[in-house]
């Protein structure tokens, strides 16, 4: 990232990130951090270490190393992937650099109380994050009280929940009292539901919006049918009628929606989600695994696509391994029925251009914005 020549000090619970801090966030795939505070007491260490198995969990590359000359690392033996613990002088020699080119990478965020590491940091035009800034850095900082804080911040789901709440209630702000309705799909077991509860719950924090989940998975054709009963999408024709005539209508009409049960030959998947309450100035977050098909697609104000690949959407349905070394005829397997449905759907309604935001769910519970 190049440098600011006025710097943004963002500090975590009180102050939103502009759009330099957010755009930096999202493509964020590198932390370095020193562990010179964090020896200092006990319960800094576990903060540390708690904080450290977080941002591994949410796929991080971790380098740890310590500016206190005193402190041996080498002692550590925690293994992970993608952890790695660096003796690191400073500067750091043009060998190590060499080996780890991560280090001096624009999608790198350095983390370091030292004062000499923050000068080095600041020439080399990196991204610092630390509670105490020495100096006037040049480049983008961001400042934290815990440790603990600033990985919120770092929390890809949080992120990507974040900016599809704000996207929704920008739109609101610019339609006043119009009904609003927005899809979250995805291919079988993306966990689109799990992203828009945690939407949801970003616009109650924030709004005073009567916020709706709506689940139309049991109304809606799915890469488990082999042969669809209509072309719209819909399982059956009476649940398109009864959707229009008795949701659509009458919320965009002015009138408000009182579902006190759904009609009795309605699967009973759908039957949990009764009683529901709409108004006109509502905001229903609609998720379905193939919801994005014409003409349904249009009454949608944006919409919303988790990716995950073949290979881990058959992982997960088949139960394998989270190593990823399963044979290769069980993806085959997949993209035979519901993998060629799923493929089939995509590339008739060509959902990846029409979708507002695309989110990566390929780590299960981890979401990430695709730019």
């Amino acid at each position: 990232m190049k440098p600011h020549s006025n710097p943004e000090i963002h500090h975590p619970e009180t102050a939103p990130l502009d759009k330099a801090g957010t755009e930096f966030i999202e493509r964020l795939d590198t932390i370095v951090l020193d562990l010179a505070e964090s020896d200092q007491d006990t319960s800094r260490q576990e903060e540390t270490s708690d904080v450290i198995l977080n941002l591994l969990e949410n796929q991080y590359q971790i380098f740890l190393f310590s500016s206190n000359e005193k402190q041996d690392l080498s002692k550590e033996h925690y293994e992970h992937p993608k952890l790695h613990f660096l003796s690191m002088s400073n500067p750091p020699i043009e060998a190590l650099i060499k080996e780890w080119p991560a280090l001096v990478s624009p999608h790198t965020l350095w983390v370091s109380e030292s004062k000499d590491w923050q000068r080095w940091i600041g020439e080399k035009g990196l991204v610092l994050a630390a509670q105490t800034i020495h100096g006037s850095p040049e480049g983008l900082v961001f400042r934290f009280t815990r440790l603990g804080e600033l990985a919120l911040w770092l929390d890809p789901t949080l992120a990507a929940e974040r900016a599809l709440a704000e996207e929704m209630l920008a739109w609101k702000s610019q339609n006043p009292g119009k009904f609003m309705m927005v899809g979250i799909g995805g291919p079988p077991l993306s966990l689109y539901q799990q992203l828009s509860l945690g939407v949801i719950h970003q616009i109650e924090r924030s709004s005073e919006y009567l916020v709706e989940s709506l689940n139309l998975d049991p109304l809606l054709i799915g890469t488990a049918e082999p042969k669809p009963n209509t072309p719209t999408g819909w399982l059956n024709p009476a649940y398109e009628t009864w959707f229009s005539k008795s949701v659509w209508e009458p919320l965009t009409a002015g009138k408000e929606v009182f579902i006190e049960r759904f009609p009795e030959d309605f699967p009973p998947e759908i039957q949990d989600q009764a009683p529901l309450f709409l108004t006109p100035d509502s905001l229903v977050i609609a998720t379905g695994e193939m919801m994005f098909f014409e003409p349904f697609r249009s009454r949608l104000a944006l919409g919303y696509l988790v990716e995950v690949t073949p290979k881990e959407t058959t992982r997960r349905l088949f139960e394998l391994g989270e190593d990823g070394t399963f044979d290769e005829t069980f993806v085959q397997q997949y993209m035979t029925h519901e993998g060629a449905r799923y493929q089939a759907y995509m590339e008739k309604e060509r959902v990846k251009s029409w979708a507002s935001r695309r989110v990566s769910g390929e780590h299960p519970g981890v979401f990430r914005l695709i730019k």
